[in-house]
């Protein structure tokens, strides 16, 4: 594409997955004033790429865990079903029997940790410029 060649093309790809990701989870926990402690993931990409998981965990600096089941919506109403019709006193009680374990975790290196913080922060730092110039 546009001449690039793939491996060049697939690491710009990552490398905005990366920062949009980080940005919008950043202010997502900000807006809120939610915790997130970890994250879970389903289908697609999160099963295809053990490389774009364990970068996003050290992005954001969260545990990943990708779910085994393929029908997580379908799974996730028979839950709340279950508890809506008396037939568990919690969410969290029906998930205890309804819930397999992870197919994979991915868990923050430290060390790439602060490299991708570094980048982030120029990253944000380039934008903000961008942004103010076409103001």
């Amino acid at each position: 594409m546009f001449g690039i060649e793939f491996p060049v093309y697939g690491v710009l790809l990552t490398e905005g997955l990366r920062k949009s990701t980080c940005k919008i989870a950043f202010l997502v926990m900000s807006a809120t004033g939610l915790r997130i402690d970890r994250i879970i993931v389903i289908g697609g990409i999160a099963k295809k790429s053990p490389y774009i998981m364990q970068m996003m965990s050290d992005v954001l600096g969260r545990p990943i865990m990708i779910s085994k089941e393929d029908q997580v919506c379908a799974k996730g109403a028979a839950i709340y079903t279950a508890v809506a019709a008396g037939l568990f006193a919690s969410i969290e009680e029906a998930q205890q029997i309804y819930c397999e374990p992870y197919e994979a975790d991915y868990y923050p290196n430290p060390d790439k940790q602060q490299d991708y913080a570094m980048k982030y922060r120029q990253y944000m730092k380039l934008a903000q410029s961008i942004e103010e110039f076409h103001r």
